[in-house]
């Protein structure tokens, strides 16, 4: 990740996080359809051959239809307790990269997961692939396919584009410190790693200076971890490029997090990481 993923507010102001809840109720209650309709319009998806061997975009039903598909085989894993086939998808895309949410809707020249213990051998393909289909960086017509939806609504003029995506996760996500999570210890810590070691050196500083009682606001989800370790390669990036501008990472501990978030491992593309997901429009207290 790069450094706007740092986007949070620090010290944020009570009446403009009134003013932001109630736009996103206005969002969610004014936009028609569902989050699956939402998901097949936003993602970005393979065509089609016709009879005469030609591409074809697929159109919105078939593009439901297709998800819908994928969101089935996800629940054939597990994690009937975690929510519904299409929830269960959307729990999984919080774990993914773009690249990831690629291969699962059927492009078919994706790399291999990234996987720590056959990194070095994918490591030259994700660096290719990346370059070719860089996440929202392109239009579809200049190759570009799809990003991490996790970090796209951290951007307030996406908020509009995957509301049904991101109330929907706020809803599967519990948020209560006196309830401990099902599946996570009760006085677990949770792990959350920012930057590929290109954290500008302003940001790493302004961290530096936080004191105890800070508070800084998280709009978007996150997806940490209960091992820190994974967490710290995170932060550390496979693909990073530290400079003296932006030369570092930053790792949250979030402690005795028993009741916050949704564990996700059942039916995350990285089961080894132990993810779990944070709910967002977070407070967080230093």
């Amino acid at each position: 990740m790069r450094d706007e993923s740092v986007n949070y507010k620090f010290e944020p102001d009570p009446a403009e996080m009134g003013a932001f809840f109630e736009k996103v109720m206005t969002l969610y209650k004014e936009k028609e359809g569902d989050v699956l309709l939402e998901m097949a319009t936003n993602l970005r998806f393979p065509p089609s051959l016709n009879e005469e061997g030609e591409d074809v975009p697929l159109d919105t039903y078939e593009r439901e239809a297709l998800l819908a598909v994928v969101a089935q085989a996800i629940a054939k894993q597990g994690g009937a307790t975690l929510g519904t086939a299409v929830e269960l998808l959307l729990l999984r895309q919080t774990t993914q990269t773009g690249a990831d949410i690629d291969r699962d809707l059927g492009w078919e020249d994706v790399p291999p997961p990234r996987r720590r213990i056959d990194y070095p051998e994918v490591r030259e393909q994700w660096a290719a692939y990346a370059e070719e289909h860089s996440n929202w960086g392109k239009s579809e017509a200049e190759g570009g396919r799809n990003g991490m939806v996790i970090t796209a609504v951290d951007n307030e003029e996406d908020l509009g584009k995957w509301i049904k995506w991101l109330c929907t996760l706020w809803a599967l996500c519990p948020c209560d410190p006196t309830h401990p999570v099902e599946g996570k210890a009760t006085n677990s810590d949770l792990y959350y790693g920012v930057g590929s070691g290109d954290v500008s050196k302003e940001t790493i500083d302004t961290h530096r200076a936080l004191t105890p009682g800070s508070q800084f606001w998280w709009k978007g989800p996150r997806t940490a971890t209960v091992l820190k370790r994974t967490a710290m390669g995170a932060a550390r990036g496979e693909l990073g490029s530290p400079t003296e501008e932006n030369p570092g990472s930053l790792v949250f501990t979030i402690r005795k997090a028993a009741g916050l978030g949704k564990p996700v491992g059942v039916v995350s593309q990285y089961p080894e990481d132990n993810a779990v997901v944070l709910p967002p429009f977070t407070l967080y207290t230093v």
